[in-house]
């Protein structure tokens, strides 16, 4: 009898210790989605100036053209860019602003990008430019 409670005793202490080393997560924040590299996957420009992302105006990137966003836990960022085989490299700080709903990038040489986030549901990110002369859409898959 005596044995049987000294090993349920010291299954009981294993699974404590056991459960008291699990990892915790961080708590979730509205930042905590945009975390990691978002590829460009889709561009669209409104050519009609109607102000509405038209199907018809939604297009690919071609073939050759990589653009990703990075986007770190301490709101800096890397915009990475193949165009034409060129890479170019453009480092930011970001914030979300207007209840969460619009991400401001900054970039190291001073000039500011904002673009209304539109959806954001798991691995795809839509994100608006109002932009002169016309507006644009970029859809993002998360990597």
């Amino acid at each position: 009898m005596k044995k049987t409670f000294l090993i349920a005793l010291s299954c009981f202490l294993c699974a404590v210790i056991i459960a008291s080393c699990k990892k915790t997560s961080e708590p979730s924040t509205p930042y905590t989605p945009l975390y990691g590299t978002w590829k460009i996957t889709q561009e669209a420009f409104d050519d009609n100036n109607t102000g509405k992302l038209d199907s018809n105006q939604l297009y690919n990137l071609p073939a050759g053209d990589v653009e990703s966003i990075l986007f770190n836990r301490d709101s800096s960022g890397t915009h990475f860019i193949t165009f034409n085989n060129v890479k170019n490299d453009f480092n930011f700080n970001w914030i979300l602003q207007n209840n969460f709903t619009v991400i401001r990038m900054i970039t190291s040489g001073g000039d500011t990008i904002q673009s209304a986030i539109l959806s954001l549901y798991g691995s795809r990110l839509t994100l608006a430019n109002n932009t002169t002369p016309k507006a644009s859409w970029y859809i993002l898959e998360k990597q």
